[in-house]
């Protein structure tokens, strides 16, 4: 499930231009291209922080992550990422059949987005960020100075900027399988001309 996470962050921030297409190489995953990050920085930023949270994963303690797409200080696309294990399954080889070719589905889905969304502004930057459910082995973890994550939970909150305004949410797509639910939203900030932020794609509320 980290690959998983790895490579949909590293796909995004290339269609989205968040960092130019030149930093990133065309790879094929599940059958399907994507675009992992050949900068030594980007691509150890983004592993080590899905690798050090990964406990948490694990136990099941992260509601959801976030990666907050930001400009002139303020979010305008957040893309929440919910994941669930779910590792007991009585016909593991089927299961894994059915897990691949959801995932599969899910990142053809999510390429889609390049021609479905408009242009971000230039100098856009990124943040990943954490929302975990209040536990003990979530303040263990913020208590690590080896920890760099932002990390939003009832007890702490680390979170430092938001939309403005109320944004758009729109349901990209789900994976639902015996071994994991794995679900994509998109909050994007509303355009201020009233119409709608994204070609082809319907929001559930605004």
């Amino acid at each position: 499930f980290i690959e998983i996470l790895e490579v949909c962050i590293n796909t995004l921030l290339c269609i989205r231009g968040v960092y130019p297409e030149g930093a990133f190489v065309r790879q094929r995953a599940f059958g399907v291209t994507i675009y992992m990050s050949h900068h030594q920085a980007l691509s150890e930023f983004i592993s080590g922080q899905l690798m050090n949270a990964k406990t948490l994963f694990e136990k099941q303690v992260v509601e959801r992550l976030a990666l907050c797409i930001i400009a002139a200080n303020t979010i305008i696309e957040q893309y929440d990422f919910t994941l669930q294990l779910t590792p007991n399954t009585i016909d593991l080889n089927q299961s894994i059949r059915d897990t691949e070719d959801q995932v599969r589905d899910f990142l053809i889905k999510l390429t889609a987005l390049e021609t479905q969304l408009h242009p971000l502004p230039i100098g856009a930057t990124f943040t990943l960020l954490l929302h975990t459910r209040d536990n003990d082995q979530v303040n263990e973890f913020l208590d690590n100075p080896q920890c760099s994550w932002g990390v939003d939970s009832s007890s702490r909150d680390e979170c430092t900027r938001s939309f403005e305004g109320v944004p758009s949410i729109i349901s990209i797509k789900r994976v639902s399988t015996s071994l994991l639910n794995f679900e994509l939203n998109l909050q994007i900030r509303s355009s201020s001309s009233g119409t709608s932020p994204a070609a082809g794609l319907t929001p559930l509320s605004s």
